[in-house]
């Protein structure tokens, strides 16, 4: 759970939800290791080999970094393929979506052009997505307060809102970085680019 949620956001997950989900997922991978966790009771405990001490510390060890990095695994393929939203992932995980569409939109890691106008009246813009620098814009999810970090501002006309763009037609980048709080937003457009379109 904690290797998916990493990815994906710990949406409407409190303490309960944690329990349910832990059982469940427990109940699911002792159905699918059944028959590994019966062969390892009859090699190790049934036949006395761990009682007589017959078994290395590393194959023990082993044993127990299997118990742990299986399901730890499983779940990073889950974040993983959450992004992308295959259809079975909807069977496999249920067809509950993220509590705002903030999250939606954001926690799948897209790239492109944010261009917002504030409360104030005055319109700002940016890319969302990798700077030059390799600093990553981000976007706090639930339960957390929705806010912006953009870390590559683009050049746009404060009062009119249109793009200051060079002779090439492309964008003209800014130095510096934008943070908005979802507070000071009254209008925000997402257009998804790849970072070899910017």
């Amino acid at each position: 759970m904690f290797t998916y949620e990493r990815q994906v956001g710990s949406f409407g997950v409190n303490f309960t939800d944690r329990i349910i989900r832990f059982l469940s997922a427990s109940a699911v991978f002792h159905a699918v290791f059944a028959f590994a966790e019966y062969r390892a009771y009859v090699d190790l405990f049934r036949s006395g080999k761990l009682g007589r001490g017959e078994l290395s510390g590393w194959q023990v060890e082993m044993l127990a970094l299997t118990y742990l990095l299986v399901p730890a695994l499983a779940g990073f393929l889950l974040g993983q393929a959450w992004r992308s939203r295959p259809k079975w992932l909807a069977w496999a995980l249920g067809g509950a979506q993220p509590p705002r569409a903030w999250d939606d939109l954001f926690a799948r890691g897209p790239e492109g052009f944010i261009r917002a106008r504030l409360k104030s009246g005055q319109w700002i813009a940016g890319y969302f997505g990798t700077a030059p620098d390799g600093r990553k814009s981000y976007a706090a999810g639930f339960p957390h307060d929705q806010d912006l970090l953009i870390t590559r501002r683009v050049d746009i006309d404060p009062e009119s809102g249109d793009y200051v763009t060079a002779a090439d037609g492309s964008a003209q980048t800014l130095d510096g970085w934008l943070l908005v709080r979802w507070e000071e937003l009254e209008i925000l457009e997402f257009t998804e680019v790849s970072a070899d379109d910017t």
